[in-house]
């Protein structure tokens, strides 16, 4: 099981240029089986590619034509006389044997078990009703057709999703107001950092993520309504006031994708490669991060019970997405974009030594939060490359690329050109870009690489500073140009 990254999936079959949702209707479950593929499986992403679609991560396949077969071949194994000490994947009558149920019920239920990964891995739990259906089912057997009693109401395999466009005629933020409630956003030290060669070339893989330690929630959304897939849209920044109210301001792009209909915030982050200093040290390659429907997928502490941001992440024509405070956004190392490729300059690879890796929120001050600085904003490690450059020049990358939104006839925006895969920018210190009325934070500690035996577990991050007084915001940049 899997983010939402790429792709909560809309129940949209098209939207009509009056940027009216035209659902596509819902059929009702044929089985128990169905109702679980359809509203855990499907509707938390577990099916796509990068997780349990075409990779098949840990050698399971949970799309529709052959998840069941694929959670019940250990049983086919062991029928076969072939022997498998760990719990079975299903165990037809025995929840507490089945690893399907045993991770998801880590997530939900906070169970803290080193052998099991908690699933989703990294998005928001399954509701404790859409667990106990899940345990029904397995207790009665775990039939592939058929239903089992009590399942159908608690797991919902139409959900509805929201046509809400209220957030898009809101009055512009001032500067100044003391009763904004802005986010503060951390870039996390990479982890899980490792070089692979493949196709002539060499990939500094890595997971990153994103905390919000603010006031109030990071919210991003589309200025107006999309009215078709491939549009590129202005993207705005929802902030919160204490007394209750909204207001926006200016944040970049946003687009509306035409694979899969999902959103992407081109914006969020940018990892960069340095030499001896995470911050002056000789830039040697750089990458822009585009986020696929930003989401509270784990606590900054495992005891934070603090509300997510939204229970449906960019299920309506706007695309809202969000980090609520307390919550981090994370990206795992297979996830589409997290990698820099080392040979990407032929003449130029980057050698074999020592270097920081720097993962930076915010990198382009679009957001408004309350600490911009270039040491808040920035988490960063200290890695080594030993792997060499191949001995004869590289060819083109053959990964694919992350996507990016291109426009189309009516969208607001010309087209422009996708970030390339790698900058090799001048070799020239990154200025620290503090907010005007805020004080510049010193380097932040490193912290501890995670720990080897459990495959994610939740890092304890530093504590909170003692409040400080809400600073100004930043004054509202010119609106960005295209």
């Amino acid at each position: 099981m899997c983010r939402w990254h790429l792709a909560v999936a809309l129940l949209v079959g098209g939207l009509a240029a009056t940027a009216t949702a035209q659902q596509t209707p819902c059929p009702q479950p044929t089985s128990t089986f169905d109702l679980i593929q359809r509203g855990i499986f499907e509707q938390h992403s577990c099916t796509q590619n990068a997780c349990h679609g075409a990779a098949k991560l840990d050698g399971l396949d949970l799309r529709a034509a052959a998840a069941y077969d694929s959670l019940l071949e250990h049983n086919d194994q062991s029928a076969a006389g072939e022997t498998d000490s760990g719990p079975k994947a299903v165990d037809p009558g025995h929840p507490e044997g089945s690893e399907l149920w045993l991770a998801l019920a880590a997530k939900t239920l906070g169970r803290s078990d080193p052998s099991i990964t908690p699933m989703p891995m990294d998005a928001l739990p399954i509701s404790s009703d859409e667990l106990e259906g899940v345990r029904l089912w397995i207790l009665a057997g775990a039939p592939q057709t058929g239903f089992v009693n009590g399942v159908a109401g608690l797991i919902n395999a139409c959900p509805q999703t929201s046509n809400d466009t209220g957030d898009t005629n809101l009055p512009l933020c001032r500067s100044g107001d003391p009763l904004l409630q802005l986010p503060d956003l951390h870039a996390d030290p990479p982890a899980d950092v490792q070089v692979i060669a493949r196709d002539g070339h060499r990939y500094l893989e890595f997971t990153s993520s994103v905390a919000n330690t603010g006031d109030g929630p990071l919210i991003v959304q589309a200025a107006t309504p999309a009215t078709h897939p491939g549009q590129m849209l202005d993207a705005q920044q929802v902030i919160l006031r204490a007394d209750g109210s909204k207001c926006v301001h200016p944040a970049g792009l946003i687009g509306y994708q035409e694979t899969g209909q999902t959103w992407a915030y081109a914006h969020l982050a940018t990892y960069e490669l340095r030499k001896d200093d995470p911050f002056s040290g000789d830039l040697v390659a750089q990458v822009s991060k585009t986020a696929y429907c930003l989401l509270d997928t784990d606590p900054i502490r495992a005891s934070d019970n603090r509300p997510i941001q939204y229970e449906a992440h960019c299920t309506d024509t706007i695309g809202r997405m969000g980090i609520s405070v307390g919550y981090k956004d994370v990206y795992h190392r297979f996830h589409p974009g997290q990698w820099i490729d080392l040979d990407a300059d032929p003449e130029a690879p980057v050698e074999p030594g020592q270097y920081y890796l720097v993962n930076i929120a915010n990198p382009a001050d679009t957001l408004w939060e309350m600490n911009n600085s270039a040491e808040a904003n920035a988490g960063y490690r200290s890695i080594r490359i030993a792997l060499a450059p191949p001995a004869t020049p590289a060819t083109a990358p053959q990964p694919t690329p992350q996507p990016t939104p291109q426009p189309s006839a009516g969208t607001v925006h010309a087209p422009h050109a996708p970030h390339p895969a790698v900058v090799r920018p001048t070799r020239a210190p990154r200025p620290v870009a503090a907010h005007p009325s805020t004080t510049v934070h010193q380097p932040r500690t490193p912290q501890p690489e995670r720990t080897p035996q459990a495959k994610h577990p939740l890092r304890t991050p530093r504590p909170r500073p003692t409040p400080r007084p809400k600073p100004t915001p930043r004054p509202r940049p010119t609106p960005r140009t295209n």
